[in-house]
């Protein structure tokens, strides 16, 4: 019979169980879902007093479009003071994000965007709250509002 020593057990046990530590490995779950809001809020137009709808659980993504031109986003923060959602953040796109329709849909030029993502958790009116610092020191506030629906 073999005699196995200390340093063996040990770089057995490092080449089973390494690799899943290495992965990060974790507990499975379910899988969310992402809604894609639209349209399109422009960062200079006045805010059209419009309501979106989510359903608890889902992960929205609202995209806020501004010119290529000075001032441009400095830094930028959301938040929801009401806790219908749990915010992400707020994060730089190279594009507008679309989804496959049936319709076409016109590129832009001359504009960037910004996403918001933020995980609906309660049901009821909900604002999120996006605050964008410009480079010439000023502060976009754009509120956007949720009827967050139970998810059946």
């Amino acid at each position: 019979m073999a005699r196995y020593g200390a340093v063996q057990i040990a770089l057995a046990l490092g080449v089973l169980v390494a690799p899943s530590l290495a992965r990060g490995d974790s507990t499975p779950s379910a899988i969310g879902q992402m809604l894609l809001s639209e349209p399109v809020i422009f960062i200079n137009s006045p805010l059209p007093p419009q309501s979106r709808t989510a359903k608890v659980g889902q992960t929205v993504l609202v995209q806020i479009s501004y010119p290529i031109a000075p001032p441009f986003p400095k830094s930028a923060s959301v938040e929801s003071g009401d806790g219908g959602f749990s915010a992400v953040g707020i994060f730089r796109t190279d594009g507008e994000v679309a989804i496959l329709t049936p319709q076409s849909k016109r590129g832009r030029i001359g504009v960037g965007f910004l996403s918001v993502v933020a995980k609906a958790i309660k049901k009821g009116k909900s604002t999120l709250m996006a605050r964008i610092e410009m480079t010439d020191g000023t502060v976009k506030e754009v509120p956007i509002t949720f009827d967050i629906e139970e998810d059946r």
